[in-house]
C-alpha cells in the first residue's frame, strides 16, 4: 500500500484493499501456500476447459486495474481476475478460492467466514463497470471455493451490491488514510524539547556531523562511548527529519531489552504532550494474561466479534503518547481479546517503533512488520543501537534448529488430524536421523546430504500438502514456519554448517549472515548503526555486507570524559578455561578488596555464568561482611529490571555475565557504581562451528580469521563491560 496523504492518493492491490481491517489480522495462515496455487491454478485449467468451446471470448487471468474517486480520496487498485465468460444475457466473473474447510458447507457459512473474498469480488466488478462503456451486459459474480481435501466445489453468487460493498471497505480504509494524513500534518507540526539542557563539547558536533552526512548517504555509523547521550542525539536528529516529511516513520531496534527503558524515557522528556506515537513491541509471552506465558487460542472469528463489540478504535489508545505493554494486557483481560493481537493492530497508528533486532532480521519475526498495512521501510528511518552485536545476533536468527523431541510431538498432532500420512512417514524418518545425531558433531558430507535431502523433501511436500495451520498448536505451527524457513535457507547464498549443539538437534548453523543484513539495510530510507564499540569499524561494516563506500562513519568525541577513570590490571590470576580453578579463592579475595574500598556495590563482571557461580560461592562461604548477588536467569524485562533495582540497594558486590542483557544496553547502573572489575578477556570458547567459521577467512590469513572470529567479539564485550 502507498499512500501519498499529502494528494489523498493510494495505491494498493485488489486483495490489500479487500483484506483491510482496522482491528485484529485474520485467520492464521500457513508457512507455504504453493499448494493452495497449484490447486487453484489445477481448477483455473478445469473450468477453461469446460468453457473455451462454448464460450470462445473467455478470459482468464485477466489483468483488471483503474482509478475510482471515493470520499474525496484516489484509489489506484489493480488485481488478477480468474475468470470473465461473456454470456447471452449477462457477463459472469468467478472468483476461485481453495479453503481448508470441508465442502459443501451452509452458503452463510462461507460468507460469514470468508468476507474479504465476496469484497475482492466486488471490487473487480466495480473496476470493470467502471471501465465499460455506458451500455453493457450486466456484470454478476461468483465465488467457487474448491475444497483442498477433495470435496465437491460449491459456488456462491455474490448477491449484494458490489457497489455498496466497496464502497463500505472504502469508508473502513479513508478511516485509516485519514488518520495517516493527520499523522503526517501532527508530525510535520511536532515541536520537542531539546534532549538536554545544556549540550556537552562534542554533542553539538556530533549532530551537525548527522545532519551533514545524511544529504550525502543514506547508511551512518555513529561510533560515541557510553555515556555520551546517543539515545537523545539519535532522538533529536530523527524527529527533525520527520518534521521534514520526508519519512514517515522511526524504527528504533536494540539488541537487549534492557536497553529500551531510556529510549521510552527519553522520548517523554523530550515530547512530554503525546504528540508523538509510540509503541515498544514485546513478544507474545509478554503480552500473555496466562502466567504459563502462553494463553488459550481463540478463533481469529470470535476475536474480531470482541475487537467490534468493544468498539475499540487503535488509533485513541495513544491518547498519552505510548501505548504501553500494560496498557495492552489492562485492555486483553477486560475484552478478553489477547493482549498481543491488540498490540499488533495498534503497530500501524505509531509513528515510532521500539523494539528487538528480530523485528527485521530474523525472517519469522519480521513478518510482523513487514506485513503492516501502510508500512513502507522506504520511508521509515531505521536506527540499531548496540550495533556491534548485530552480526552475531542476526547469524543465530538464520541458524535454525530441529530436536527430535518437537518433530515427534508435531507427528501426534498430525497423527490426530488425521489424513497426513505423507507428512508423518518424512518426519519420522526425519526423527530417526535427529535421534543419532549427538553433541558437537559435525556432520560428514554424506550426513550433511541427507540432513539437506530429509528437509527439502519434507518442504517440498509441506509446499503442495494442504495442512489446517490454524488448527495447530503454536509451537507445531512454529516448527513448520522453521522448516519451510529452512528451505529458503538453503539456497540464501550465506555459507552454513550442519552441526548437533545438543544430542538429539540438528543446527544449520549461518558461518556469515552479512548478506542478508546488507540485504534488510538496503530497503530503509535511511540507517543509522550506533554503538560504544564499533571497532574496528572497517571489520564491523563487512561483518553487515557494507561496501566502504556504502557508508559514513561519525565518531562522538567526548573530551569531557578524558580521566574520569582510573584502571588498575591484575595479572596474577590466570582465567583461561584450563587453569583458572586454580585462581578461584585469589579471584574471589580480589573482589572483596575491591568491594572493601569501594563507595556503594560494585560490579564484577565474568566471561561465563559457571565461572560467576564459582566465585559467588565462594565469597559467600568465606565471608559474612559482603552481601553478594549473582546474575539470575530470567525472561522478563520487567523482572530483570526489579533485580537490578533491588541488588543495587541492598548488595555490596553484583556478579553480571559480559555480553548479556545485565551488562549491555542498560543505564541502571549509571551513577551507582564506582567501581567495575572485569574477569578475564571474554574470548568466544572454541569449539569446532567457531572453527569452521573461521575456515571461511583463511584466505585472508589465519590471523586475520581468527582476530574476527575470536579477538573482537572478546574485547567488544570488555568494553562494553568497562562503559558500563
Amino acid at each position: 500500500m502507498d499512500i501519498a496523504a499529502g494528494d489523498r492518493r493510494v495505491k494498493l492491490s485488489v486483495r490489500e484493499f479487500s483484506e483491510f481491517n482496522l482491528g485484529p489480522p485474520g485467520e492464521t495462515k500457513g508457512p507455504s501456500g504453493e499448494w493452495r496455487a497449484r490447486l487453484g491454478q489445477k481448477w483455473h485449467q478445469v473450468l477453461k476447459m469446460k468453457n473455451a468451446e462454448r464460450f470462445p471470448n473467455a478470459n482468464f487471468e485477466m489483468v483488471v486495474g483503474g482509478f475510482i474517486e471515493h470520499g474525496g480520496w484516489s484509489f489506484e487498485v489493480d488485481g488478477r481476475l480468474d475468470q470473465m465468460v461473456e454470456e447471452d444475457e449477462q457477463i459472469r466473473v468467478t472468483e476461485v478460492k481453495t479453503i481448508t474447510k470441508p465442502l459443501p458447507a451452509e452458503e452463510e457459512a462461507l460468507r460469514g467466514r470468508y468476507p474479504h473474498y465476496f469484497i475482492q469480488l466486488a471490487t473487480y466488478l466495480v473496476l470493470l463497470q467502471a471501465s465499460s462503456p455506458k451500455k453493457h451486459k450486466p456484470y454478476q459474480g461468483e465465488i467457487l471455493f474448491v475444497d483442498v481435501m477433495g470435496g465437491i466445489p460449491q459456488t456462491i453468487p455474490l448477491e449484494q451490491n458490489p457497489n455498496n460493498l466497496f464502497q463500505e471497505q472504502a469508508d473502513n480504509l479513508i478511516c485509516f488514510l485519514e488518520e495517516r494524513r493527520k499523522g503526517s500534518e501532527r508530525l510535520r507540526s511536532l515541536s520537542h524539547r531539546p534532549p538536554f539542557e545544556t549540550l556537552r563539547p562534542g554533542q553539538e558536533d556530533t549532530l551537525t556531523e548527522l545532519e551533514s552526512q545524511v544529504k550525502h548517504c543514506s547508511t551512518l555509523l555513529l561510533e560515541a562511548p557510553t555515556g555520551f547521550g546517543k539515545t537523545g542525539i539519535l532522538l533529536e536528529f530523527v524527529l527533525r527529519r520527520l518534521k521534514e516529511g520526508l519519512f514517515d516513520r522511526v524504527l528504533y531496534l536494540t539488541g537487549k531489552a534492557t536497553g529500551q527503558g531510556e529510549i521510552v524515557n527519553q522520548i517523554r522528556t523530550m515530547v512530554p504532550n503525546g504528540k508523538l506515537r509510540f509503541l515498544q513491541i514485546r513478544n507474545q509471552r509478554e503480552h500473555a494474561l496466562d502466567r504459563s506465558g502462553k494463553d488459550a487460542q481463540i478463533p481469529s472469528a470470535e476475536i474480531r466479534k470482541r475487537w467490534t463489540d468493544a468498539g475499540i478504535s487503535p488509533q485513541k489508545l495513544f491518547q498519552k503518547g505510548n501505548f504501553t505493554l500494560e496498557d495492552a494486557r489492562a485492555l486483553g483481560s477486560q475484552t478478553g481479546i489477547p493482549p498481543y493481537e491488540i498490540m499488533r493492530a495498534c503497530l500501524p497508528f505509531a509513528d515510532l517503533w521500539i523494539g528487538d533486532y528480530n523485528y527485521v532480521f530474523q525472517p519469522n519475526s519480521a513478518q510482523l512488520i513487514d506485513d503492516l498495512q501502510g508500512y513502507l521501510p522506504e520511508r521509515t528511518i531505521l536506527i540499531v543501537d548496540e550495533a556491534h552485536n548485530l552480526p552475531d545476533r542476526t547469524t543465530g536468527g538464520l541458524s535454525p534448529r530441529f530436536a527430535d523431541g518437537a518433530t515427534a510431538r508435531l507427528r501426534i498432532e498430525l497423527q490426530g488430524l488425521g489424513k497426513y500420512k505423507i507428512l508423518d512417514d518424512l518426519l519420522g524418518e526425519l526423527g530417526r536421523f535427529l535421534s543419532r545425531r549427538r553433541e558437537g558433531e559435525i556432520l560428514n558430507p554424506d550426513a550433511a546430504y541427507e540432513a539437506t535431502d530429509l528437509l527439502e523433501r519434507f518442504c517440498e511436500t509441506l509446499a503442495v500438502y494442504p495442512v489446517p495451520y490454524s488448527d495447530l498448536l503454536p509451537d507445531n505451527l512454529s516448527l513448520l514456519w522453521d522448516f519451510a524457513r529452512a528451505a529458503k535457507l538453503l539456497d540464501d547464498g550465506c555459507p552454513r554448517q550442519m552441526w548437533s549443539p545438543e544430542d538429539g538437534v540438528l543446527e544449520m548453523a549461518c558461518l556469515d549472515a552479512a548478506p542478508h543484513i546488507a540485504d534488510r539495510l538496503s530497503s530503509f530510507g535511511l540507517t543509522v548503526l550506533a554503538s560504544a564499540t564499533l571497532k574496528p569499524i572497517e571489520e564491523f561494516a563487512c561483518e553487515c555486507g557494507l561496501a566502504s563506500n556504502s557508508y559514513v562513519k561519525i565518531r562522538g568525541e567526548t573530551p569531557w570524559r578524558k580521566g574520569a577513570c582510573r584502571v588498575a590490571i591484575d595479572v596474577r590470576a590466570d582465567t583461561r578455561y584450563a587453569h583458572r580453578e586454580q585462581h578461584y579463592n585469589l579471584t574471589a579475595e580480589t573482589i572483596r578488596v575491591a568491594s572493601n574500598h569501594a563507595v556503594g556495590p560494585i560490579v564484577a563482571f565474568f566471561l561465563s555464568y559457571r565461572y560467576a557461580e564459582e566465585i559467588h560461592d565462594r565469597i559467600c562461604s568465606e565471608t559474612a561482611q559482603h552481601v553478594v548477588a549473582l546474575q539470575p536467569k530470567l525472561t522478563s524485562l520487567r523482572e530483570r529490571i526489579v533485580f537490578l533495582e533491588n541488588a543495587l540497594e541492598k548488595v555490596d558486590v553484583l556478579l553480571l555475565i559480559l555480553g548479556s542483557s545485565f551488562s549491555e544496553g542498560i543505564d541502571l547502573l549509571g551513577g551507582k557504581i564506582e567501581t567495575a572489575v572485569v574477569v578475564s578477556p571474554a574470548l568466544p570458547q572454541m569449539n569446532q562451528l567457531r572453527e569452521a567459521r573461521l575456515e571461511t577467512l583463511l584466505e585472508e590469513g589465519r590471523s586475520y580469521a581468527f582476530r574476527r572470529i575470536y579477538q573482537i567479539p572478546g574485547m567488544r564485550k570488555v568494553n562494553q563491560a568497562i562503559g558500563r
